[in-house]
């Protein structure tokens, strides 16, 4: 590929001349922009599969289920056909608003909110989807293929956005360094199988990584000294971080200084104690 033209700014008598110099130059670089090869800079990206985009509108059609097993990743402007985000956005609304997903539904959303008409055949697009459905077993994985080919495009769009700028010309090289490392990170982090998780999935971790060192004796971490919470938590560990919380009186002082006078008198384990507890006055 051809290097960016470098031209000499030449530091005349006076800021007008600096200033068309610099002006010359900033063309000569976006000149050399467009001229880059189809795909490389603007052009629509490679990143594409509607097949895949229509087999997950199809089984939301097939399977009433479908949608709530996609939407946790999946969103209407990751869809890179127009027409497939409207079908995608129309759906989202008709389970939220009746929970009934078909082919009618959809199409009388799409001719409420005066959107049919960017699906190629109107109401004959919506069947035709419905007829060339595959199982609708798949559907998470079919909507994967669009979510990640959306990351893909998304990727190709930020580089070029990053390339631009750099060509263009940068002020502060650190900020600008920063800010792609940072748009690059937040893609990298979305991937699909990176979604949250819910408070049952949270607590129910919590609950079995508790149990383990139950379960397995040589897990176990240091005691507490209270029988009934060791039995309950498997002791202390590294890498956790407790915390005791209670209202004013409560014991909370009384309890840890036991735990600490017995991890150290009991076990022989080193213990430092800090407080940060200071008067009024």
């Amino acid at each position: 590929m051809a290097q960016p033209p470098i031209t000499q700014t030449t530091f005349g008598v006076g800021v007008a001349t600096l200033t068309a110099a610099v002006r010359r130059e900033r063309d000569a670089r976006a000149a050399w922009l467009t001229s880059l090869p189809d795909g490389a800079c603007g052009n629509p990206p490679p990143q594409v599969l509607l097949d895949a985009e229509a087999a997950t509108l199809s089984a939301l059609f097939l399977d009433p289920a479908a949608l709530p097993m996609v939407q946790d990743f999946l969103k209407h402007d990751h869809f890179f056909s127009e027409a497939h985000s409207r079908i995608y956005e129309a759906s989202e609304w008709c389970l939220a608003n009746g929970g009934v997903i078909d082919v009618i539904k959809v199409g009388a959303r799409l001719k409420q909110t005066e959107r049919l008409q960017q699906l190629d055949g109107g109401m004959a697009y919506l069947a035709k989807i419905l007829n060339d459905s595959p199982a609708t077993t798949n559907v998470r994985h079919h909507a994967a293929i669009v979510y990640e080919l959306w990351r893909a495009r998304r990727a190709i769009e930020t580089a070029r956005h990053v390339l631009v700028s750099g060509y263009l010309g940068v002020g502060d090289v650190q900020a600008y360094l920063d800010g792609a490392t940072q748009s690059f990170g937040e893609l990298a982090r979305k991937s699909v199988g990176a979604r949250g998780m819910t408070n049952g999935e949270a607590l129910r971790a919590i609950i079995a990584k508790l149990d383990a060192p139950i379960d397995n004796p040589l897990g176990r971490g240091i005691p507490y000294g209270f029988p009934t919470l060791d039995k309950l938590t498997g002791g202390m560990h590294s890498s956790e971080t407790i915390y005791v919380i209670a209202t004013t009186g409560r014991g909370k002082t009384t309890f840890t200084t036991n735990v600490a006078l017995h991890v150290a008198i009991k076990c022989g384990i080193g213990v430092e104690v800090f407080t940060t507890e200071t008067e009024k006055e």
